[in-house]
């Protein structure tokens, strides 16, 4: 087999600007899940379609040193996916057929139908990779290499049953975001991108704001306005109500907005419908809360480098380029090394 690293990457890119219209798939998929409406696929394929491009694929290939050729290896990797946003094991995937490895794919119950559509549309698009892609239903065995993602209590069974074969194991993640007391209008609408693209169920989503003291959460609310929406989802909406419940049966003191909650807390992690906050007076205070939780953390929002380095820019979360790793750990570097 003769396949380019730049020629699969333009066929998925290829695959996803042909398909951001395509209604009947996300339908399907929306039965199967109700968290991926026609607007979340929408968005998953256009964020495919922006990181596939050209340049990005060209440059990618360049940092990875990927040559001109897939080089094929008889190694099996198994991916253990998550399902928590459409096509959210992709990566995993593109990157074990890049480094020429067999795949066998745990497909999540969550994403399932997109899931086997991008293989089987690989495979159309690319016959000569269809005998070394493999769906699996149930546990995977006998697999040379693993890379799974789940949650911190999925991630010790992983490690437990994968710790004789190389592994990549992934843990629950969140994002936060710093604000100034200036930021801007323009910002503050940027980061609601960040904080409701699907329903703030990613790990690139932002979960915690940290606000200097005498904040304007006014402010916030009111450019915040047009999401109110999501309250008309059903599964959002019971988990708005739920916490919301809660919080008034133990007299917590919490910002209403009729479609999201916010309480001041120090933990970063919050639920669906809920959105923690918390105050620094200080840079230094700052920088030693954020590497106290540097573990727990997949990005950091800011307009202030000043602050701390490699934060992203307000509304990038959910547009992450190729070599934007999970956690941080490169993963065509741990498939090249197995």
């Amino acid at each position: 087999m003769t396949l380019s690293p730049i020629k699969l990457l333009s066929t998925l890119h290829h695959i996803f600007v042909s398909n951001i219209e395509n209604q009947a798939l996300f339908r399907k998929a929306e039965v199967s899940n109700p968290w991926f409406t026609e607007q979340n696929c929408k968005t998953a394929f256009e964020s495919w379609a922006y990181a596939l491009r050209e340049e990005s694929a060209t440059e990618w290939c360049k940092l990875e040193s990927l040559g001109t050729s897939i080089k094929l290896s008889n190694k099996k990797v198994g991916l253990i996916l998550a399902g928590n946003l459409p096509l959210v094991g992709l990566h995993d995937i593109i990157c074990t057929i890049i480094t020429g490895h067999f795949i066998i794919i745990k497909p999540s119950s969550q994403d399932s139908v997109l899931i086997k559509w991008i293989i089987d549309e690989i495979s159309i698009a690319l016959p000569e990779l269809k005998e070394r892609i493999e769906i699996c239903e149930g546990f995977i065995k006998n697999a040379d290499a693993y890379i799974g993602t789940g949650s911190n209590n999925s991630a010790r069974y992983f490690e437990y049953y994968f710790k004789d074969k190389p592994n990549l194991i992934r843990k629950n993640r969140t994002s936060v975001a710093i604000l100034d007391e200036d930021i801007s209008d323009n910002d503050l609408k940027l980061l609601s991108k960040d904080v409701f693209s699907y329903f703030g169920m990613g790990c690139r989503n932002v979960t915690h704001l940290f606000v200097p003291e005498k904040f304007d959460f006014e402010k916030l609310f009111r450019i915040w306005q047009p999401n109110h929406e999501l309250i008309n989802h059903h599964k959002y909406a019971n988990n708005y109500t739920y916490h919301k419940a809660i919080l008034l049966m133990n007299l917590d003191k919490h910002f209403d907005t009729g479609y999201l909650i916010m309480v001041e807390r120090e933990q970063i992690q919050s639920p669906v419908a809920l959105l923690s906050y918390s105050y620094y007076t200080n840079k230094e205070m700052l920088r030693n809360k954020l590497n106290n939780e540097k573990e727990n953390i997949q990005c950091i929002v800011s307009g202030n480098q000043s602050i701390i380095n490699n934060t992203i820019a307000f509304g990038e979360t959910q547009s992450p380029e190729l070599w934007d790793y999970a956690d941080g750990i490169n993963t065509i570097v741990f498939l090249k090394g197995i």
